[in-house]
């Protein structure tokens, strides 16, 4: 939001908020098997998701298959 100068929505923050709630839920019903480390995975998922997304945003107007053939290749890796 501070790179493209975007407003915060109030649909945005009822998003955010469902969403922490949500991880509350989970945490709560199934607090035994949670862990840092694995709240810590799910908080880096998104970030690289919302990371992704700034990328493709500032890509501009691009053919949308190629965009996604050559960023899948991000993804591989090798066994």
């Amino acid at each position: 939001m501070i790179r493209t100068g975007e407003k915060l929505k109030p649909h945005q923050m009822a998003a955010f908020a469902l969403a922490i709630a949500g991880m509350g839920v989970i945490a709560a019903h199934n607090g035994q098997g949670t862990s840092i480390l694995g709240v810590a995975l799910v908080l880096l998922a998104a970030m690289g998701w919302a990371l992704g997304n700034q990328a493709s945003r500032e890509a501009g107007r691009v053919n949308m298959l190629a965009y996604v053939v050559w960023a899948a290749l991000f993804s591989v890796r090798r066994s």
